[in-house]
């Protein structure tokens, strides 16, 4: 990994959670959507202010925004009656119907990383109180685990291995056996809420020891082993997005003078 580039992401209301936006590409450039002041802001990488776009949505949160292409074109669902239609910068007047059945194809419920079900063709994984899971194929429980903190992410496959992330109260990445249950990596990150991945390869950030700093870790979902860490600027918590676009990691930090958040960073890191 090696960095492509590093810019602090204007603002002038910092705080984590305004950055747990999302990452994607508009007319071949990077973009980055985040609020700040109540309203969204829709950064370019090559741009040095974003753009503003001017809908109220003092009590929306980026973690509930909905990103989706319809029509090959990027719409952003602040809600499900509010729509930006991010080309031009401006809210939808009216939702079309085809519109409106994408988004509640991709929203998720209030509770969802707490009661959602994830089945892989036999299996189902459901949880088992607040941190733990159970595994059941064709209605036979296989095994239990025990994790810690809580799920941040979905529970996603790869061949036969699961992996997700969990937050609040420490935070870990994990790689499970799909058939048994038994541990491949337990690697504790400070929260993982956002994991990128790439074939065998995922990549997670992890909490430095010292204030400001922070480590990108690629991780083998074969066998567990961290196969490289590359130094981030800035600290991550759960709300430090993480989201690859081509070949490329897009990654948000933060550094802080004592307890006090200054200023967010977007980091690009090429693979």
């Amino acid at each position: 990994m090696n960095l492509y580039q590093r810019r602090y992401i204007p603002t002038s209301d910092p705080w984590e959670p305004y950055y747990f936006g999302t990452f994607f590409t508009m007319d071949s450039t990077p973009c980055f959507l985040y609020k700040d002041k109540g309203k969204v802001c829709l950064l370019p990488l090559t741009c040095k202010e974003p753009m503003i776009i001017d809908v109220d949505i003092t009590s929306e949160f980026p973690c509930s925004w909905v990103f989706l292409y319809h029509d090959d074109q990027p719409f952003l669902f602040v809600k499900s009656d509010i729509v930006i239609d991010l080309k031009k910068g401006k809210q939808l007047p009216f939702i079309s119907d085809a519109l409106q059945t994408k988004y509640i194809a991709c929203a998720r419920p209030e509770m969802y990383f707490e009661e959602h079900k994830f089945s892989f063709n036999d299996y189902c994984i459901s949880h088992k109180g607040n941190s733990g899971y159970q595994c059941s194929k064709a209605g036979e429980v296989k095994w239990e685990f025990a994790g810690k903190a809580y799920l941040y992410t979905d529970i996603i496959r790869w061949n036969n291995r699961i992996f997700f992330g969990t937050a609040g109260n420490g935070g870990y990445f994990y790689i499970l056996d799909l058939d048994t249950g038994t541990p491949v990596a337990s690697i504790k990150t400070g929260g993982t809420a956002s994991i990128a991945q790439m074939g065998h390869l995922c990549f997670v950030a992890r909490r430095g020891v010292k204030r400001n700093c922070s480590q990108l870790l690629c991780v083998d979902l074969r066998d567990g082993r961290v196969i490289e860490e590359f130094d981030l600027q800035g600290g991550v918590t759960k709300d430090s997005k993480l989201q690859m676009i081509g070949q490329q990691l897009h990654i948000v930090t933060f550094e802080y003078k004592g307890d006090k958040l200054q200023t967010a960073i977007w980091n690009t890191v090429s693979i």
